[in-house]
């Protein structure tokens, strides 16, 4: 890993976040736009704190802000429908929630409803809500569709790894989740991954992982894109969040 670029990236981050701040007080600036601006700068942060200063604590930080900016986006520029590509169509705005262990958050997206969109990331989402609520009838529903979508010939194949992964979890069977995370892990570099992300972590592979160490399967996957100490859970004491996160109901 090149912790140099990192950590001159993450200086940048902190340049640009500033910077967005002050836009934010600027009537001439899209507030949109702006906030939107803060999800990659998270996302960027997050990689200087798992491979460069190594502080994961920071790091679920990074993914609480990155996922609470989704729900902001969501509630106040799509009309809080969760239809959206912020949380369902995109299934990052779930794995972000995740990652950062803040009990609160993932109360809140486990909520969410969609009922318009049929795609892999839908149901990818509501295979990751079905196993935070133990449904596993909807959590074997939700795999089928994955299936069906990842047998496609189109970019969605390189998502192959999600079905072993989610069916271990389902079963309980260690060696079938551990063979679909290697899987989703092998197609990495085929994946269309967030840039602040890419070559540095695997969203789906560490969330899938994470979640299946929760349940008590006790896996073992090789691969800087999955780090280990995320897959700990250690919620904070307290998640520092920017200003205009108080407008929404669920954090007052």
């Amino acid at each position: 890993m090149d912790t140099i670029k990192l950590t001159e990236r993450f200086a940048e981050c902190e340049r640009k976040e500033k910077q967005y701040l002050y836009e934010l007080t600027l009537p001439e600036f899209s507030r949109e736009e702006v906030i939107v601006s803060f999800v990659n700068i998270n996302l960027q942060s997050a990689m200087h704190h798992i491979h460069a200063s190594k502080d994961f604590n920071a790091t679920r930080l990074c993914f609480y802000k990155a996922a609470v900016i989704k729900i902001y986006l969501d509630r106040f520029y799509d009309k809080g429908a969760h239809t959206s590509w912020n949380f369902f169509n995109n299934h990052h705005g779930f794995c972000y929630s995740i990652l950062s262990d803040n009990g609160l958050l993932i109360k809140e997206v486990l909520g969410f409803r969609e009922h318009f969109w049929n795609t892999l990331g839908v149901s990818f989402s509501k295979s990751l809500q079905a196993i935070l609520s133990d449904n596993f009838v909807e959590l074997e529903k939700q795999i089928g569709l994955v299936e069906k979508y990842t047998a496609r010939k189109t970019w969605e194949r390189n998502f192959l790894g999600t079905v072993n992964a989610l069916k271990g979890i389902l079963l309980h069977d260690k060696t079938l989740t551990e063979n679909g995370i290697e899987e989703l892990i092998s197609k990495y570099k085929k994946q269309d991954n967030p840039a602040a992300v890419r070559h540095y972590f695997s969203i789906e592979g560490t969330t899938l992982a994470k979640m299946a160490l929760e349940r008590g399967l006790d896996i073992n996957v090789d691969s800087l894109l999955i780090p280990k100490a995320m897959l700990i859970k250690n919620e904070l004491s307290y998640y520092e969040g920017y200003e205009f996160f108080k407008e929404l109901d669920f954090l007052k």
